[in-house]
Formats: C-alpha cells, structure tokens, sequence
C-alpha cells in the first residue's frame, strides 16, 4: 500500500504492472482515474488523504506582506500555463485561497493529523 502522486506510478499503470485499487478522495478522480473507486466506495468510509501545497510565513509577518504574497500565488496559479502545468503532473488544481482561507484549512486539517501520529506513533525520522 502507498500514498503518492500519480506521476512517478503512471507508467505501470498503463502498462498493467501495477493496479491501483481505491482513490483516497471524496470523490472519484473523473479527469484520469474515472474507473477507480473511492476509498469510501471500497469500504473505507472516512479514509481520504489529498495531496495539497501551500506557502506558510512566520508567525509575526505583518499581514500587509501575507496579503501581497498571497496575491502573487494567487496570480500565478490562476495562469493558464500554471494550471496546465498542474495537470500535467497529474495534480488537481484547486481554487487557490485567500490567507485566511488557508488558515483555516490549515486548522481543520491540524488535528486529523494529530490523532494519526499520536495513535500511530509516527516519528520523524
């Protein structure tokens, strides 16, 4: 079992050496992997996993220089050639956020994760 980008697999999948057997995402990849169910579909209610970028700044940054940064990554990533660049990678271009959209997310997500390292017992290495 692995959790990864498409990229590096594609190959082998199309050449039926490897099989991938569940998506980890609320819904089905339509774009490249329409055939492939959920990990919901499969049993696996809950188990999701999406693969995500975002660019963090120290905590005492004045919120004038957030708010400028996010607007250059907000620009380019609305770039056609950006976007296609994404999908490319086989990376599903999201709707970029503001600052404190990705605060937010970034506070959803915090302890999900907690819970998995602490049951797991997962160390950095």
């Amino acid at each position: 079992m692995m959790h990864l980008s498409l990229q590096p697999v594609i190959s082998h999948v199309q050449s039926g050496a490897l099989r991938i057997l569940v998506v980890a995402l609320p819904e089905r990849w339509k774009d490249y992997l329409p055939q492939v169910p959920t990990s919901a579909e499969a049993g696996l209610p809950g188990y999701e996993m999406a693969l995500w970028f975002g660019l963090v700044a120290p905590r005492a940054t004045p919120p004038p220089i957030i708010n400028q940064l996010n607007g250059y990554m907000r620009s380019m990533i609305a770039e056609p050639a950006a976007k296609k660049r994404l999908v490319d990678a086989f990376l599903r271009p999201a709707e970029s956020m503001s600052a404190a959209e990705f605060q937010a997310f970034i506070r959803r997500e915090a302890p999900r994760w907690e819970r998995i390292v602490r049951e797991t017992g997962a160390k950095l290495d």
